[in-house]
């Protein structure tokens, strides 16, 4: 029961769970063009959020889809979880993904542009050494390509 901004900054032992959620529609990679915390253009998923103390972290993430992607029955699935740490972070992440054949419109207000990814174009993006994708969605992917149908 720290409050994030002390955790977050790496000034506790204790950690945050943030969850992010990735949306696939026919084995393409729904992804948002935003600002990163560095000013930085990146494409990234549309939901990465903090759990609030006590929140379970599942339920938490379907609130914040909710919050987040006009989707009326959705089905999520639990992907994977680990710890993430840079120079000025440390979370526990949650992943998860949800797969759909409804159209995706969001209610984020930060974006600059949105885009359905295949495999090939993030591979080749990749491949090029652009650095369009945050160190998250990098480490992400691998466990993407596994439990979905993102191939």
């Amino acid at each position: 029961r720290e409050a994030r901004s002390v955790v977050v900054e790496k000034l506790s032992n204790n950690i945050h769970p943030l969850v992010r959620v990735y949306v696939i529609q026919n084995g393409k990679l729904y992804m948002q063009k935003k600002v990163d915390k560095f000013g930085n253009l990146v494409w990234d998923t549309v939901v990465s959020e903090y759990v609030y103390y006590g929140d379970d972290v599942f339920d938490a993430a379907k609130i914040f889809v909710k919050k987040k992607i006009l989707l009326s029955d959705f089905e999520m699935k639990f992907v994977t979880k680990y710890l993430y740490e840079d120079s000025s972070t440390k979370q526990l992440v949650f992943v998860f993904c949800i797969e759909t054949d409804c159209p995706i419109k969001t209610l984020e207000e930060n974006v600059v542009s949105e885009q359905m990814w295949s495999n090939e174009q993030i591979v080749k993006i990749q491949n090029y050494s652009f650095e369009v994708f945050p160190e998250k969605v990098k480490k992400e992917l691998k466990f993407l390509r596994i439990f979905s149908t993102f191939s």
